[in-house]
């Protein structure tokens, strides 16, 4: 791997000041750094981790080149829609706004193991260089993601924003789940743009609901999918529902995309028993090996959720995601 020696001059210099002060301690079983010892050392951690990376050039250049367009596309829908923030998961709000710093943080308790002797320097070496690029894949995909939903928001036109208020449920909740339906929130004016999702919803509910100049009516995005764990007291019945027999197994790079007339007609996504079907689905590859060849997925999600406009397939290119043409399909809906 290129940059081996520089990353290994760089830990060694960090070896050389935990030795110089009796009051850093790393070791198995325990840590101890002063705060007036905290400065220094951690400018020396962080140059090492960092040090690391560069052997990893190729992927820096995707991810930086991503977080580019990702910022550029943010920057334009926050300024349209006056929005106060933008929310997802902290791993890839840093991978997207900061890349480096976002590959970074999977070495962390990597090198404090090394530092504590846990790890050997070849195994270090080589676990870290696995994680960079297992941590790579997955927010890569996810940032690509990401960035196909906010600029099909950004070429929706949009003038108002809207989010499903589910309520959260506690672990108590979780555990013993009530067969009662539950009512589906009406959607709310929001500034506040939420791309996360909880892990045990009461309902499946899109991640974004705007009202769309460009198509003329609401429209609602939802990924992730992952099913629900609560019966709606009251689905729409202007909308078709599908049953689903393993909802969870529906891949996370999907994006399913609803049209309504109004936002309460398309506030639910799924809940533990049918899926809404959805108008359009866009798929997003990755572009990882052997991936483009495998149209199993795209075949299985079009053939489960039969959406009414078809499915796009979108891959990440050196030009920003082209959405225009998804946008003009559903202004025929």
């Amino acid at each position: 791997m290129t940059g081996s020696v520089a990353w290994q001059e760089a830990y060694a210099e960090l070896v050389r000041f935990v030795a110089r002060d009796p009051d850093v301690v790393i070791a198995e079983a325990s840590v101890s750094i002063p705060e007036a010892s905290r400065p220094g050392f951690y400018e020396l951690f962080d140059r090492t981790r960092f040090s690391f990376l560069a052997g990893f050039d190729e992927l820096l250049l995707q991810a930086e080149a991503l977080s580019r367009r990702y910022r550029a596309t943010e920057a334009e829908v926050s300024e349209r829609l006056k929005l106060r923030s933008v929310g997802m998961s902290p791993a890839l709000q840093v991978f997207l706004h900061d890349p480096k710093q976002g590959l970074a943080r999977g070495l962390f308790d990597p090198l404090f193991n090394l530092l504590s002797g846990r790890l050997t320097l070849e195994e270090f070496e080589r676990g870290a260089a696995d994680r960079v690029r297992r941590d790579f894949a997955e927010l890569f995909r996810l940032g690509f993601e990401k960035l196909v939903e906010m600029a099909l928001v950004r070429a929706l036109e949009p003038d108002l924003l809207l989010r499903v208020p589910v309520h959260e449920p506690t672990s108590k909740e979780i555990i013993k789940r009530s067969d009662v339906p539950q009512p589906v929130p009406i959607p709310v004016e929001s500034a506040d743009m939420v791309l996360t999702h909880d892990p045990y919803p009461i309902l499946a509910v899109p991640e974004i609901i705007v009202r769309s100049a460009a198509v003329g009516r609401y429209v609602g995005l939802g990924t992730e999918f992952r099913g629900a764990f609560w019966s709606a007291s009251n689905p729409s019945p202007r909308r078709e529902w599908l049953e689903v027999e393993e909802p969870s197994g529906f891949s996370a790079k999907l994006i399913l995309v609803y049209v309504g007339d109004d936002p309460e007609e398309i506030a639910l996504l799924a809940d533990r028993d049918r899926i809404c079907r959805p108008d359009l689905i866009v798929e997003c590859r990755d572009g990882s090996a052997g991936e483009p060849h495998d149209l199993a997925n795209a075949t299985r999600h079009q053939a489960a959720l039969r959406p009414r406009l078809g499915t796009f397939v979108l891959c990440p290119c050196p030009a920003a995601p082209e959405v225009n043409p998804i946008v003009d399909r559903l202004r025929q809906f």
